[in-house]
């Protein structure tokens, strides 16, 4: 492979790299780890799940949203980009899921 070549084919992986780290799933997929880093960095989740344990299945509603009114405004924003993020990445799969696939023979 000459020098060209070799030149040419670093730039387009440089480009095509460049094109997966910001397509749109990977931009969901950036926000949603930033907001469980932020959640688990500015809550204790060791001690939401032990309050958790003590809270029966028909009481999750209410210790969720009482956890959720009664916590910091980062841990809110940050509660809330991941649930649009996730929300958002679980349409994705739904949609491609639901999408007829070609069949060649």
């Amino acid at each position: 492979m000459s020098k060209i070549e070799q030149q040419v084919m670093a730039a387009v992986l440089v480009i095509h790299t460049a094109r997966a780290l910001v397509s749109a799933a990977a931009i969901k997929f950036y926000a949603l780890a930033a907001s469980l880093a932020a959640i688990f960095s500015l809550s204790s989740v060791p001690h939401i799940v032990a309050n958790l344990e003590h809270v029966g299945v028909g009481g999750l509603a209410t210790f969720v949203f009482v956890a959720f009114i009664k916590t910091g405004m980062l841990v809110r924003i940050a509660t809330v980009v991941g649930a649009v993020a996730l929300a958002w990445i679980a349409a994705d799969l739904v949609r491609r899921a639901a999408r007829p696939r070609a069949v060649f023979a």
